[in-house]
C-alpha cells in the first residue's frame, strides 16, 4: 500500500505487479521523485524528500524477491518440440512452479525445469519465454490476467524490465 500523511490509502500495488522503478531530481524545493511502472504499463509517479532512498528499497525488494522466486509466468506461447517428453509446452499467461530452480537461475540460464499450473505437466523451458515474479507466494489470477492481456509489445516492454535486475 502506498499512503498518504494522513495515512489514506493512495494506492494498492502488489510487488508482482511493478515491472520497472525510476527516479529524477526535479529540484530542491520539489524534492525527488521516482516512478512505478506496472505491468498494465500504468506510472505512478512520487516526490519525496527521500525519494530516491525510497525507490532503492523498493528495487531491492524487487531484485531480492526475483531472485528467490518460484513462480514464473508465460509471456508467449511455447511448444515442445517433436515428441520429447522432457520438454514443457505452455500458453501465454500460464504460471510455472519452478523446481530446483530458482528466479536468479531463470534470469542466467538459457533452460530451465519447472511445473505448468494449468497442466500439470513437467519438463524443460526456455528461460526466455518467461517473466520471473517477485514473489515468494504462489500469485493470485487476477495478478496474472494482466499478464494474459498484453499485447506483444507490453509483453517485450516487462521482458526488457528484467534485464535491468541481472547483473
Amino acid at each position: 500500500y502506498i499512503v498518504d500523511d494522513q495515512e489514506h490509502v493512495l494506492l494498492e500495488c502488489s510487488f508482482p505487479e511493478i515491472t520497472t522503478v525510476s527516479s529524477s531530481r526535479s529540484g530542491k524545493s520539489s524534492g525527488q521523485s521516482f516512478t512505478l511502472q506496472t505491468v498494465k504499463n500504468d506510472e505512478y509517479t512520487f516526490t519525496s524528500a527521500n525519494g530516491e532512498d525510497i525507490r532503492d528499497l523498493v528495487l531491492m525488494f524487487l531484485e531480492g524477491l526475483r531472485s528467490r522466486s518460484k513462480f514464473v509466468v508465460a509471456m508467449m506461447d511455447y511448444s515442445a518440440p517433436g515428441d520429447s517428453s522432457s520438454f514443457l509446452s505452455f500458453n501465454k499467461g500460464d504460471l510455472i512452479c519452478l523446481g530446483q530452480d530458482d528466479g536468479n537461475s531463470v534470469m542466467t540460464q538459457s533452460w530451465c525445469y519447472g511445473r505448468c499450473d494449468r497442466t500439470g505437466e513437467e519438463g524443460d523451458f526456455p528461460g526466455n519465454c518467461v517473466y520471473v515474479l517477485p514473489t515468494l507466494t504462489k500469485p493470485k489470477a487476477d495478478v496474472l490476467s494482466l499478464f494474459l492481456d498484453q499485447s506483444s509489445d507490453e509483453a517485450d516492454a516487462v521482458m526488457a524490465s528484467t534485464a535491468d535486475f541481472v547483473e
